[in-house]
């Protein structure tokens, strides 16, 4: 008898835990982060001007990288973002799609 109150009482306590911490969690607010949008246009220097750019960047900042729509099929300058991005997750890269006029 004295083993099922024992268990009760500790599912209870253990329950109660559960709906404090998940309370907790929803009432956490993420900080606000700022977007630092990058642009670049040269294939030659593209792991330079990204590598400055993280260097300036603070803890609240997130690097967006926009790049012109040829470095998509640019084998070398795809082979340096990916090596980026393996090592700072937190990178976005865009290609903005030309616009096209009549």
């Amino acid at each position: 008898m004295v083993v099922i109150l024992l268990k009760v009482a500790s599912f209870c306590i253990w329950l109660t835990i559960m709906i404090v911490l998940i309370i907790a969690s929803k009432s956490i607010k993420e900080s606000p982060v700022n977007k630092v949008k990058l642009q670049i246009d040269d294939d030659e220097d593209i792991e330079m001007f990204i590598r400055g750019a993280l260097r300036k960047l603070n803890e609240k900042d997130r690097l967006i990288i926009e790049t012109l729509p040829k470095h998509r099929y640019n084998y070398q300058a795809r082979l340096i973002t990916n090596r980026i991005l393996r090592k700072n997750p937190s990178i976005i890269i865009q290609y903005p799609e030309s616009i096209i006029t009549n």
